[in-house]
């Protein structure tokens, strides 16, 4: 994390379930723009039974959320992320109300069995009705993560075109995805071959075109670099949403 600061990166996101947050918090402040915790529920019951039944885990991740937004100094934005599971979506409302009410940021995405939503939640009434409810938020000003064109995108399940060119995906041992982590394909190491367009052009050779998925990957960063190109006038709705908020918290 100190090490980050030096290397004057624009955006570090450092997503966390929050269980040690506590020791690092002077160094997060300092080096981090978006502070990401993991969390699906209220209730320390069903939270507890998230972290394999552990109990007093998730009353200690509650516990690091408060002293992270109160950090002195803090230069990080606090997003709440949460799974939709078929069996959590009633808790969600009341996730969204405790970052409401504390300034936080929303996101939401379904949970994805390998590459693809649970079979449960395709067709669902409930999740449809979870996305229509952060929809309808959204356009009020509320700060859920993704333009509403995504947020449709994610209620539907729709299939869409992938980018998987638009991120760099990296393995701890410098190892370069292609086309992307979801498939499991490396072009190459990154620490043996440093030109990006040399591993590029070896992964089409080992491994052909980018292929033409079916229906699958809703998950934050394929669903929205796809829709961002495709749908480029969504951001112009996105800060309009986002001035008319501004504009009324003045008032």
């Amino acid at each position: 994390l100190r090490g980050l600061k030096e290397l004057n990166f624009r955006g570090v996101i450092l997503t966390t379930n929050g269980i040690s947050l506590e020791h690092f918090l002077s160094e997060v402040a300092d080096s981090i723009q978006h502070l990401v915790f993991s969390l699906q529920t209220l209730d320390p019951k069903r939270g507890d039974a998230g972290y394999g039944g552990r109990s007093g885990v998730h009353e200690r991740v509650m516990a690091n959320i408060e002293p992270a937004a109160r950090q002195p100094g803090r230069k990080y934005e606090i997003i709440i992320s949460s799974v939709v599971t078929p069996e959590n979506m009633p808790d969600l409302y009341e996730v969204y109300r405790f970052c409401q009410e504390r300034g936080f940021r929303l996101a939401a995405c379904p949970h994805l069995v390998g590459v693809k939503a649970h079979p449960a939640l395709v067709g669902n009434y409930y999740y449809s009705r979870l996305f229509d409810f952060l929809i309808a938020e959204k356009r009020r000003g509320a700060s859920i993560q993704g333009t509403v064109d995504y947020l449709q995108y994610m209620r539907d399940l729709r299939k869409f075109s992938c980018r998987p060119f638009t991120m760099l995906v990296v393995s701890p041992t410098g190892d370069v995805f292609y086309p992307c982590l979801e498939l499991g394909q490396f072009a190459g190491n990154l620490l043996e071959q440093p030109d990006l367009h040399q591993l590029r052009q070896e992964g089409l050779r080992r491994f052909g075109p980018q292929p033409e998925c079916d229906t699958r990957c809703h998950s934050a960063c394929a669903l929205g670099f796809s829709r961002l190109l495709a749908n480029p006038l969504s951001l112009v709705h996105e800060a309009a949403l986002i001035a008319r908020h501004r504009i009324r918290n003045r008032f």
